[in-house]
């Protein structure tokens, strides 16, 4: 009889450890296909905005080759809002597609990316911010030079949640998993439902009573991958679950975005 105990605790041992191993395996593979996905999107957009700025001609800003080129641009790369050139002060000349056209003459000079831009003359990826379409967007920028001199630049307009959802949503089997990524200020870029973007998980209420998930998102932003665990609501759950996460990142022109694959303890 103490055999056959032995022998079942043992299989049971075994078979938790299995399970466990292969949560891990899963989500650490689902993490690193995301993370390649994205550096793939964030290379293609790379590559075609910096040979687009050659082609755009400041001077000749309503040509028809510079709404040509952005609006090749906009339909190259799915899930982006707009692309647009915006002129040295700061406003929007020309926009593609045709639904943001009415976002022309507007004066963006002031957002913090814009004046950065203007500072630094590189390409850059901006931090989350309420764009003048209404919503909390991310954008790329490229200065657009003629005869040396700084002549404006050339604008992709992303929508974070949407941008990544295209992403991550296949991902999104296992309804123990949830996937989700933020900024390295805190600020949340994408949840499964979309209702956290543009919060900050150090001083939103949202997650004021959760300070293991806190501290573990500071843990984050000072290391580019790792794991560990935290308790937070969960669907379907009357009360905060234990979840085991694992972390990575992209990153585009110094901004890194980290990645994060966590798993409800069952």
């Amino acid at each position: 009889m103490k055999k056959v105990v032995l022998f079942a605790l043992a299989l049971f041992i075994f078979f938790v450890c299995n399970a466990i191993t292969q949560g891990t395996g899963d989500a650490v593979g689902v993490l690193e296909n995301i993370r390649d996905q994205i550096t793939m999107k964030f290379d293609a957009i790379d590559n075609d905005m910096s040979g687009a700025v050659r082609d755009i001609f400041p001077a000749d800003r309503e040509s028809y080759d510079t709404r040509s080129l952005l609006n090749s641009l906009y339909k190259t790369h799915k899930n982006v809002v707009d692309c647009a050139f915006v002129d040295e002060k700061g406003i929007i000349a020309v926009v593609e597609p045709e639904a943001y056209k009415n976002f022309q003459g507007q004066d963006i000079s002031r957002q913090e990316h814009m004046r950065r831009l203007h500072q630094i003359q590189r390409p850059l990826v901006s931090e989350a911010f309420l764009s003048i379409e209404g919503f909390t967007a991310v954008d790329i920028a490229y200065p657009v030079f003629r005869g040396g001199v700084f002549a404006g630049s050339l604008s992709m307009l992303l929508q974070p949640q949407e941008f990544l959802s295209a992403i991550i949503k296949p991902f999104l089997k296992d309804e123990n998993m949830e996937i989700w990524v933020m900024q390295c200020d805190g600020v949340m870029l994408y949840t499964k439902d979309g209702n956290d973007i543009g919060k900050n998980i150090f001083i939103d209420d949202t997650y004021r009573n959760f300070p293991q998930l806190q501290q573990l998102a500071k843990k984050m932003i000072h290391e580019r991958e790792g794991q560990g665990s935290y308790t937070f609501w969960y669907d379907g759950f009357a009360n905060p679950v234990q979840k085991n996460a694992w972390w990575t990142t992209v990153e585009l022109h110094g901004v890194q975005w980290r990645i994060v694959v966590a798993v409800a303890q069952s």
